[in-house]
């Protein structure tokens, strides 16, 4: 189903035709000094009729010249005309562009209409501004796993998440995407939507944006209890957050990274008879990958132990790595030492090494 989706998405924000919209107008104001009001008309009137281009599409082989002629001219070329007319593009695209989706909504054929709303959305993520927001927020839990990923990655884009650190976008307005975002969390199955929202969750710096990253962690983590992980991959960047977390001496991610990371150790050594290849591989490839990039931050030097054992296939030696990161019994390993961290029971009492890595439970 990933790769499905990976590849509906790349075939909708890719288009090597030459798609046709009137584009001297526009091009004559964005290089003007000063804007008047027949300009900020003029402005309103181009992305109106490049939304209803897109709308109106039915070979979409030109679609992908359309949307980027859209986004391209969303600047002035004159910086200090810019004030005015970046703002007015932005104005124009939220009352054109709920316009365009609702027109997309009307239209019969499904197959057409899906791909319509599609490359609205991309135009939307193209543009990348936090007040374009709203307008997808309420596609995030579509039934279509692509518009799901393109309405998400819209309200998550590295560029949405630097207005909102920076002031240049409402708090406001971060704190009801991470709350509409928790909620999709709980009912979401793509690894790469989950991705963009955990990106959202580590780089947002507001309580409840970095409460998604949270959220994300312990899912995957009972996910290893249950022995019912999937999607294996996905841990890698879920380390790699939390990891980034970890070294920034947030303790709550140190946790969960070192707690994610003692389960998948123990369930590659104890999955040998129990997982299949692929799902072996994948897990191998989380751990090599996390030791190789992350525990040096942590750690402040290279380790490979891990990888030996690997690629030896050493279950004894991969033990021994664990041991050493982790510690055994009453001792705190090297990992848990460096972060400074402590773990707990189930019962709320204090330990000093990772909860281990439940049985399988036995099917009936």
């Amino acid at each position: 189903m990933a790769y499905r989706i990976a590849g509906i998405i790349f075939l909708c924000a890719a288009s090597l035709a030459l798609g046709v919209l009137d584009t001297a107008g526009i091009d004559k104001v964005t290089k003007k000094d000063v804007l008047d009001q027949q300009d900020l008309a003029a402005i309103d009137r181009f992305v109106a009729d490049g939304v209803q281009e897109i709308v109106a599409t039915k070979d979409f082989s030109a679609i992908g010249n359309v949307r980027a002629s859209i986004a391209a001219r969303a600047h002035s070329s004159v910086p200090s005309a810019d004030i005015q007319y970046h703002p007015q593009y932005i104005a124009a695209a939220t009352k054109s562009l709920p316009k365009g989706f609702a027109d997309a909504k009307k239209i019969s054929d499904a197959d057409r209409r899906a791909k319509v709303t599609l490359n609205l959305l991309i135009l939307l993520d193209t543009l990348n501004n936090a007040a374009l927001a709203d307008i997808a927020l309420p596609m995030i839990a579509d039934d279509n796993a692509a518009v799901r990923y393109w309405a998400v990655h819209a309200v998550t884009s590295p560029a949405v998440i630097e207005q909102f650190n920076t002031g240049k976008a409402s708090a406001a307005t971060a704190r009801t995407i991470a709350e509409r975002l928790a909620t999709q969390i709980k009912v979401e199955t793509s690894p790469h939507i989950l991705s963009q929202i955990a990106r959202f969750g580590s780089g947002v710096t507001i309580p409840q944006a970095q409460a998604l990253l949270q959220q994300i962690a312990d899912m995957r983590l009972k996910k290893y209890q249950t022995w019912t992980v999937n999607n294996i991959p996905f841990d890698e960047t879920v380390l790699r957050m939390l990891g980034e977390k970890a070294a920034a001496q947030d303790k709550a991610a140190a946790l969960q990274f070192c707690q994610l990371y003692a389960y998948a150790i123990e369930m590659y050594s104890k999955g040998q008879k129990i997982l299949d290849k692929s799902q072996m591989e994948q897990l191998a490839t989380v751990l090599v990958q996390t030791e190789a990039h992350m525990l040096p931050k942590l750690l402040g030097a290279p380790q490979t132990g891990i990888k030996r054992a690997v690629e030896k296939d050493n279950e004894q030696a991969l033990l021994t790595e664990y041991k050493d990161l982790f510690g055994e019994g009453e001792t705190r390993g090297k990992l848990s030492a460096a972060l400074n961290i402590e773990y707990q029971n189930a019962d709320g009492t204090k330990r000093p090494t990772p909860l281990p890595l439940p049985e399988k439970p036995k099917t009936k």
